[in-house]
């Protein structure tokens, strides 16, 4: 299972709390950086995901910078393995 979008809270939420409590964020591999999305002029919040089920390998995350929407896309190198 992957998940992604704009979640509209940051990760410590309460709301979220259930997700986080299921599935893996995937900016869990990224430690030095914060990982802000928004607003894309100026981030200074993380409220844009990709989520995954842990059976999901998760190489690397990263967030693009480009004025191309209000938000700043999130992406990832992942490895799906075939049952």
């Amino acid at each position: 299972t992957i998940l992604v979008g704009d979640f509209n809270a940051r990760p410590d939420a309460h709301e979220l709390l259930p997700l986080f409590q299921t599935f893996f964020d995937v900016w869990e591999v990224v430690d030095e950086d914060p990982g802000y999305t928004f607003p894309a002029n100026g981030p200074d919040r993380r409220i844009d995901y990709i989520i995954t089920s842990h059976d999901i390998e998760v190489l690397d995350a990263e967030v693009l910078e480009t004025l191309a929407s209000d938000h700043l896309p999130v992406i990832a190198d992942i490895i799906i393995n075939a049952l």
